[in-house]
């Protein structure tokens, strides 16, 4: 969902605001580079929490790491 926003963000701010065009393209990469890294970050360390926690409860730790994307994605859609 964040790419879907992130496709149709820039046409819109282009025609809603366009004077701010610069002011835009910054907000965005702070926004874009802040946003990846700390999921990056967070999903790798619930990533390996889960995984963990598969094997402690039998199944493989991989098993448990897909969780992870899966409820992510449930998370992004719409309600």
């Amino acid at each position: 969902s964040g790419l879907c926003i992130g496709v149709w963000a820039a046409p819109y701010f282009r025609i809603a605001f366009p004077d701010d065009s610069t002011s835009y393209a910054v907000v965005n990469a702070f926004i874009v580079s802040l946003c990846g890294v700390t999921s990056g970050v967070v999903g790798g360390w619930t990533a390996d929490r889960t995984g963990a926690a598969a094997v402690g409860a039998g199944y493989t730790e991989n098993t448990g790491r897909l969780i992870v994307p899966i409820v992510g994605s449930v998370l992004a859609v719409p309600t």
